[in-house]
């Protein structure tokens, strides 16, 4: 029996179902299913049509035998030697039963096998369309959840383990990925020419923020650092206090400062950010590193300390002083804000050093509050800033590392190895950014790793 004729067979066998579900409407008039049972019924023979048009197909293909010999990627030829089979669950729920030819290269000891390469097959015996449902899924939940989420919508039995090979797989891919945009951007006459080129991106205003979250792992708690591009107009305000924010690009890893300086520079020029950053603003919390790494690579991006982690610093000084939630504490707090708001340092200053700390602690915390303002007063141009319309508070990274970080990698009981949550972190960065569809596909992905 010939393809087509497999394929009629199937289609007669669905609609067989649905003249059955038609018939038990119509004549069980007390007792008719209803449709839920209805969707299932048809769903179910869908799945069997699925699973049998896609044996039929699949056997159209043939072995991928193309003579004795075969090109390897090593520039020598790899020798026919055997045909190989294998089995892959396909989005039907079928198992698909692959009959391939196997070339072997005796240069370079690798084998080939044309048909793999030729439908997009990778090591985890799932076809690409079920793969790419379960790579998604794994990105989204934890890898025994996104099983169960399979199964009951697809019908499909997968264990979270195979979910977790083929998430950290692609997520493996995406580090390499990343890590060469940054060295092809940071290295001499890397990015700057493109992005000079692009006058329409350079007239436009862009931010920067930076911060970092917590990830659980093996070796403790590791710091994962993360930022966002994002251009001005694309912060939309949808209410009072309410915000969205369209077309962002999250960057980042569990990776040193000088690591996330390169993958920054790379993801914001990507993004249409000036070479020498001069038409964007960049946020942070006044840690040091960040700003080095700004004067590395975005020169004349203007800074700016993030008015929450500001007021955060003042309360913390107040609590060491007056007491932690005390009265006294709260209105010398208040007072001081509302000083730096109106970018009167100076007379947030001199309420510290007339401060009097009856504590170690608490001198060491107005010590550190004195510190945190004269270094950075000039990044705490607030009230000027709002007055033009710019923003002063770093919500959009707040949220950011909430969604892509905590909401995935720091659920009750987890840990990770500091290698999975790199490969995590590396597709939840493209899944919060919408650049989903840019990751490496299936079929690149099985010829890159083995």
């Amino acid at each position: 029996m010939d393809a087509p004729s497999r394929l009629q067979q199937s289609v007669q066998q669905f609609l067989q179902v649905v003249e059955d579900l038609g018939r038990r409407i119509r004549e069980e008039s007390g007792s008719r299913p209803d449709l839920r049972t209805v969707e299932l019924g048809v769903r179910e023979s869908l799945r069997q049509v699925g699973q049998a048009a896609m044996s039929d197909l699949v056997e159209e293909y043939g072995t991928g035998r193309s003579g004795n010999r075969q090109p390897c990627a090593c520039g020598s030829q790899g020798r026919f030697k055997a045909i190989h089979a294998r089995q892959v669950t396909d989005l039907y729920g079928g198992v698909l039963q692959v009959r391939r030819a196997y070339y072997f290269c005796k240069t370079c000891g690798q084998g080939i096998l044309p048909l793999d390469q030729e439908l997009g097959l990778g090591p985890e015996e799932l076809t690409p369309a079920l793969a790419d449902i379960v790579e998604l899924l794994g990105v989204i939940a934890p890898f025994e959840s996104a099983a169960r989420v399979v199964e009951k919508t697809l019908g499909v039995q997968i264990s979270g383990e195979r979910v977790r090979r083929r998430t950290e797989r692609i997520g493996a891919l995406c580090l390499v990925e990343d890590e060469l945009a940054a060295q092809r951007a940071c290295a001499p006459g890397g990015l700057e020419t493109s992005v000079a080129e692009r006058p329409a991106a350079a007239d436009q205003h862009f931010y920067v923020m930076a911060d970092g979250g917590m990830v659980p792992t093996h070796e403790g708690y590791r710091e994962a650092k993360v930022g966002v591009c994002f251009k001005s107009s694309d912060h939309i305000e949808k209410g009072e206090e309410r915000h969205l924010l369209v077309h962002k690009r999250f960057f980042g890893d569990i990776d040193t400062a000088e690591g996330f300086g390169m993958r920054m520079y790379a993801a914001v020029q990507d993004h249409g950010v000036a070479a020498d950053g001069k038409n964007c603003d960049l946020l942070a919390d006044g840690a040091p590193w960040i700003w080095n790494l700004k004067a590395e690579h975005l020169p004349r991006a203007r800074e700016t300390v993030d008015w929450y982690h500001a007021k955060e610093h003042i309360f913390t000084a107040a609590h060491a002083l007056y007491g932690e939630g005390t009265p006294a504490a709260t209105a010398w707090a208040e007072a001081r804000a509302g000083e730096l708001w109106r970018e009167r340092h100076g007379s947030v200053l001199a309420a510290l050093h007339s401060a009097r700390p009856r504590s170690p602690a608490a001198k060491a915390a107005v010590v550190e509050l004195d510190r945190y303002i004269t270094t950075n007063r000039r990044r705490m141009r607030y009230c000027s800033r709002r007055a033009v319309g710019l923003l002063v508070g770093s919500g959009p990274i707040e949220g950011g590392i909430s969604y892509v970080v905590q909401n995935r990698m720091k659920r009750t009981g987890m840990h990770w190895s500091v290698c999975g949550a790199r490969k995590i972190l590396a597709l939840r960065m493209r899944w919060a950014s919408a650049t989903w569809e840019s990751r490496p596909a299936a079929a690149s992905a099985a010829a890159q790793l083995p």
